[in-house]
C-alpha cells in the first residue's frame, strides 16, 4: 500500500478526503487488491508525497482521487464534491479546473508544435485562439522554451515537455537509460521541493554544472519554519552527480522526514564508499 506523508497543515476543513476507498483489479482469475479501505486528508495548501514501491498503488490512488478512475466502495470528497456522484461530463469540468499531472510518459501530440500542445487544454477552458496562443507563448517563456515552441513535439519530447526545465537531472539530458534510475526521479522530486520551500524556480541542472551551488534548499529555505534536517535532505536530492544522491525512494525518505539528520557529509547512512559504488548500471 502507498504511504503518504504530509507537511503544513491547516486548520481548515480537508480539502480532499477519501473514506475507506477501496479499488481492485482484475486479470483472468487474478484479482488484485490495490487499495483496502484506505482513508487519507489533506488540507488546503498542504504538501503531500505518496511513497511506496513499485506497483503498491500510487498512480492508482491519484487516478482515483482526482476522479480519473471510480472507486469500488468508499467515497472521494473534493472541493466539496463527492466524485463518485459526478456524471462524467462533471467529472471532466472538475479535472479540466482543478487538477493537472505529470505523466511518466509525456503524452504528446506529436503532430503538433510545443506551442499547439499547450494550447490545447486552454481551448477546452473556452479561451479564444488569440489568448490561448498568448498564454501558451508566455507559459512556454518562462521555462525556458520559448525559442522552441513552433518544433514539432516529437522531434525532442524530452526538451518540449514543459514542466522539465529545472526538475530534470542531468542524465536525462543525454538520453542514455543506463545512467538513469531511482536517483533520477528523486533528482526530479527533490526540484519540486525545494520550488516549495524557497519559492524559487530551480535552475536547470546544465546550468549548474559551472555553480552547483546556486541552489541550496538550506539556505533558500531557511526562516520558513522547515527543519534543516528536512531541508538538507532535499539537497541531498539534488546533487548533480547521481552517485551521491539516494539511491532509492526508501532510502532518502529515511532522511527526510528524520528527527536528526547528519548533513550531506553522513548522508550515505554510515557507508563512506556509496559515492564511489555508484548507482548500478553506471559504468
Amino acid at each position: 500500500m502507498p504511504h503518504a506523508a504530509t507537511a503544513a497543515a491547516s486548520p481548515r476543513p480537508p480539502i480532499l478526503r477519501a473514506e475507506g476507498v477501496c479499488k481492485a483489479f482484475d486479470s483472468g482469475r487474478q484479482h488484485t487488491q490495490v487499495l483496502d479501505h484506505l482513508t487519507l486528508s489533506i488540507d488546503p495548501g498542504e504538501l503531500t508525497l505518496i511513497s511506496g514501491p513499485s506497483g503498491c498503488g500510487k498512480s492508482t490512488l491519484l487516478a482515483v482521487l482526482s476522479g480519473l478512475q471510480k472507486v469500488d466502495s468508499g467515497r472521494v470528497h473534493a472541493l466539496g464534491s463527492e466524485l463518485g456522484q459526478l456524471d462524467l461530463r462533471a467529472l471532466e469540468h472538475f479535472r479540466l479546473q482543478h487538477t493537472g499531472f505529470v505523466f511518466q510518459g509525456f503524452n504528446l501530440f506529436p503532430a503538433l508544435s510545443a506551442l499547439e500542445q499547450v494550447m490545447l487544454p486552454l481551448g477546452y477552458l473556452g479561451l479564444g485562439d488569440a489568448l490561448a496562443r498568448r498564454r501558451a507563448g508566455d507559459a512556454l517563456a518562462e521555462v525556458g522554451l520559448g525559442s522552441r515552441m513552433q518544433l514539432p513535439s516529437d522531434g525532442d519530447p524530452r526538451m518540449t515537455a514543459i514542466v522539465k526545465p529545472g526538475f530534470s537531472p542531468p542524465e536525462q539530458y543525454t538520453g542514455e537509460s543506463r545512467l538513469q534510475g531511482a536517483w533520477s526521479d528523486i533528482y526530479a522530486l527533490g526540484a519540486t521541493l525545494y520550488r516549495a520551500v524557497s519559492g524559487n524556480r530551480p535552475v536547470p541542472a546544465e546550468e549548474r554544472r559551472a555553480k552547483p551551488d546556486v541552489i541550496s534548499a538550506v539556505r533558500d529555505g531557511a526562516g520558513q519554519g522547515y527543519r534543516v534536517s528536512f531541508l538538507e535532505a532535499i539537497d541531498w536530492a539534488l546533487q548533480l552527480d547521481p552517485r551521491r544522491r539516494p539511491q532509492s525512494v526508501a532510502e532518502w525518505r529515511g532522511s527526510l522526514f528524520a528527527v536528526t539528520f547528519g548533513g550531506l557529509d553522513g548522508a550515505f547512512g554510515g557507508c563512506p564508499d556509496r559515492a564511489a559504488e555508484g548507482p548500478r548500471g553506471h559504468s
